[in-house]
């Protein structure tokens, strides 16, 4: 598998901890660990160098993450953002969706 630079964004460090270990088992590069969406912006922000993809495990509402993840993808439309749940609102992912560029 090709190398890939991941941040990893989510509030539990114990799954960002199991996840990043599986990725890094499997040649992908964790270039940061973040507990939010911001923070996954700024950190984006900072590195200058992109990043292949976000991973963000959503335990909370996604209604609430929406603005970072609007200027995630403004600012950075070639760097795709995957969310993981267990379970998620109808409604929140469609105002998620309708609130992000479309192609």
């Amino acid at each position: 598998m090709a190398a890939g630079r991941l941040i990893l964004a989510g509030n539990s460090g114990l799954f960002r901890e199991g996840l990043k270990s599986v990725l890094t088992e499997r040649g992908l590069s964790i270039v940061g660990e973040v507990s939010s969406l911001s923070e996954a912006l700024m950190l984006l922000r900072s590195r200058g160098d992109g990043v292949d993809l976000i991973v963000y495990d959503q335990p909370e509402a996604l209604a609430r993450q929406v603005e970072p993840l609007k200027r995630i993808t403004r600012e950075f439309p070639k760097t795709p953002v995957v969310v993981l749940a267990d379970r998620m609102d109808a409604a929140d992912i469609d105002k998620a969706r309708k609130s992000l560029p479309q192609d």
